[in-house]
């Protein structure tokens, strides 16, 4: 016998056996088994056993590397291929696992101290709060998991209490441990579950690997008929696409005829406009066409004084060119900032109120990028709110904001609004707390008497509470009890856009200490709060909702109380 033959000998025997004793042949086992004693061929008693167990060392190893190495798509790419849906889906210690899996991948880039890993945190972190809004919406009943559905909102996760532990050394192991434990029970329990024995997988497949190739073909093409499957919502995603280009070339014939029209001097009939708009994008124009009201029309225009966009576009750009210093062929302008800021003293409400909307088109209509960071950086290099230092020309700007001119004062709101989306300008603005002062007195007391108003008064303050000092400022200033108060009826007196953010404001007073103190003596009244804001099924509220939920949780008082109230919130 060759001394090939001999090395598998043992091997081949013991498969011979495991056939005949799954076929039922006693007899033939027992002549077979004392007839290799007798002639001294050796039967291996665990034939495919290391076969099976290298399988799984294999992908463990494989799993493993992607674990280590951070690669979230390709760790969850070979899990969906060797984990069974059945498993995933129907195994609460897997779907765990799963969970803890999603929030390793999504701190991941944070651990690390290398550069170019860590620009990637804030994607990491968008597909974990996608993945909590899908596939993990269904552990959100879960104790454990709560705090974590506040993790994507958390700016420093490393320092805060609720998740500093997912950044000790000792949790990546434990992870790790628990993860190979899993692999091996579930994989090896898959491959021993077989029905047929090796002999007959030897004379289907040829061998164990080309089993294993022919699994992960049939793993390809599952994943090949997802593929299909997401290509043809595409696909009608594109024609609706298309649809909606060919109409949106309609509009855009139209509102040109308007605009010819416009600079030839003659009438435009607005509402003729609005209708063939309508046509084309009902859900998009109908609400203006049909409430369109002397308040829906821009504040800065009197009725009667300018009759179409056209003209109110060559208004603004007049007025750009009155302060500027020079005019070139682009479309940067370097204005007169000195000019400027003694019109926005001396002038009349409707001169300032021009003003200020001209100064809100300039910075929100240029290209992001080089030349809108050019146009804020002028605006705050130049003082142009008075925000450096106190001087009289601060407290004429901050005057404007009690100013009984409804337009002049949603001109100012609106231009802050704008100003307090960057990041330099919220900084320029903390340099005046007498801003966040009136902002704040206005909203508690009332002093704000129309919705658009209050909207961008909601839209700063909410911006603004990004900064630590400012949320200080609005905690001890009784906010947090005004929002509770007002987003309690909030479908009578606030708009979706002033729902929205007055939700994101609560949500980032509450992150705070002491925020979550205030809640305590109204703990009820802000849990049934947040449980009939959930009610609404608004999808733009409800990220914020969810983080103010987890976040207030986080107290023992506020939870006892949710426990007594025997609400059982679904976060959809």
């Amino acid at each position: 016998m060759s001394g090939s033959l001999s090395s598998v000998e043992g091997e081949l025997n013991a498969i011979v056996k495991e056939y005949l004793e799954l076929s039922g042949l006693e007899d033939s086992v027992r002549c077979f088994e004392e007839e290799c004693q007798r002639l001294g061929k050796p039967i291996q008693d665990s034939a495919g056993t290391f076969q099976k167990d290298g399988r799984v060392r294999k992908i463990q190893n494989e799993l493993f590397q992607h674990f280590d190495e951070g690669r979230r798509v390709e760790f969850f790419s070979a899990w969906d291929s060797y984990i069974s849906p059945e498993v995933r889906e129907g195994d609460s210690y897997c779907q765990k696992l799963e969970f803890q899996l999603h929030v390793h991948f999504a701190v991941f880039p944070i651990r690390k101290s290398n550069k170019d890993v860590i620009e990637k945190s804030d994607e990491a972190m968008f597909h974990f709060r996608y993945y909590l809004d899908t596939q993990g919406s269904c552990l959100s009943q879960i104790p454990e998991f709560l705090t974590y559905y506040a993790l994507p909102f958390v700016s420093t996760p490393q320092s805060h209490q609720s998740f500093k532990h997912l950044f000790e050394e000792s949790w990546v192991p434990e992870l790790r441990n628990r993860l190979e434990t899993f692999l091996w029970e579930a994989i090896k329990e898959t491959t021993q579950n077989s029905p047929q024995p090796r002999l007959v997988q030897l004379y289907q497949c040829n061998d164990l690997a080309l089993s294993d190739a022919r699994s992960e073909a049939q793993s390809a093409e599952r994943r090949l008929q997802d593929s299909e499957r997401r290509c043809m919502v595409q696909a009608r995603h594109l024609v609706k696409l298309q649809d909606d280009c060919e109409k949106l070339m309609k509009v855009t014939a139209e509102l040109i005829t308007a605009l010819e029209a416009a600079v030839k001097g003659d009438m435009i009939d607005l509402d003729k406009v609005l209708s063939t708009c309508c046509q084309n994008f009902p859900d998009l124009f109908k609400f203006h066409h049909k409430n369109r009201t002397s308040s829906d029309r821009d504040p800065t225009v009197s009725s009667g004084s300018y009759t179409n966009s056209a003209s109110r576009a060559q208004l603004m750009k007049d007025f750009l060119q009155q302060h500027s210093m020079e005019l070139s062929d682009s479309t940067h302008v370097c204005l007169d900032f000195s000019k400027m800021k003694t019109d926005l003293v001396v002038q009349d409400a409707r001169s300032k109120t021009l003003l200020l909307q001209a100064l809100r088109w300039r910075l929100t209509k240029t290209q992001p990028g080089e030349e809108r960071d050019a146009v804020l950086s002028s605006y705050i290099n130049n003082d142009l709110l008075g925000c450096e230092q106190p001087s009289q020309y601060r407290q004429r700007v901050l005057h404007m904001m009690r100013s009984p001119n409804k337009n002049l004062h949603q001109a100012l709101l609106r231009f802050l609004n704008a100003f307090a989306s960057f990041s330099s300008a919220r900084t320029y603005l903390c340099k005046c707390p007498q801003l966040l002062a009136i902002l704040q007195d206005n909203l508690i007391n009332n002093r704000v008497k129309d919705s658009i108003s209050q909207d961008m008064t909601l839209g700063i303050m909410q911006k603004l509470s990004l900064r630590h000092s400012l949320q200080t400022t609005m905690i001890a200033g009784g906010v947090v009890e005004w929002l509770v108060n007002t987003l309690g009826k909030a479908t009578e007196t606030l708009s979706d856009y002033g729902l929205e953010y007055g939700v994101a404001l609560l949500m980032n007073l509450c992150l705070r200490t002491a925020g979550k103190k205030r809640c305590i003596d109204m703990a009820q009244r802000i849990l049934q709060l947040l449980v009939d804001l959930l009610k609404l099924q608004n999808s733009e509220i409800l990220p914020y909702v969810n983080g103010t939920l987890y976040s207030l949780l986080s107290v023992p008082e506020i939870k006892n109380k949710a426990q007594e109230m025997k609400k059982v919130v679904v976060i959809s």
